[in-house]
């Protein structure tokens, strides 16, 4: 059972980077107030601006998190993390 969540994981981490990001805002973050409603998607793009936050550095943390919110384990979440949070350098 293990292995299969690790293979699980690593078939969505090897998507293309863009077909991640446009999978990512569909099947995990199009249900939330902040990517289906145009006014709070404003304030949070305003916020991620003042704060220098890129967007899609928060929309991919976001979708991770989301991912891997029903697992017992997140098997390589803090690698997925972090290779985000490094574009922000």
């Amino acid at each position: 059972m293990a292995e299969s969540n690790s293979s699980d994981l690593a078939s969505w981490y090897a998507i293309s980077e863009e077909s991640k990001k446009a999978n990512m805002s569909e099947v995990y973050l199009g249900d939330l107030p902040l990517w289906s409603d145009n006014e709070a998607r404003e304030v949070m793009e305003k916020l991620c601006e003042q704060h220098n936050v890129p967007v899609d550095v928060l929309t991919e943390l976001v979708a991770i998190q989301r991912h891997n919110q029903d697992r017992a384990k997140a098997f390589g979440i803090y690698d997925a993390i972090s290779e985000v949070l490094s574009r922000m350098d």
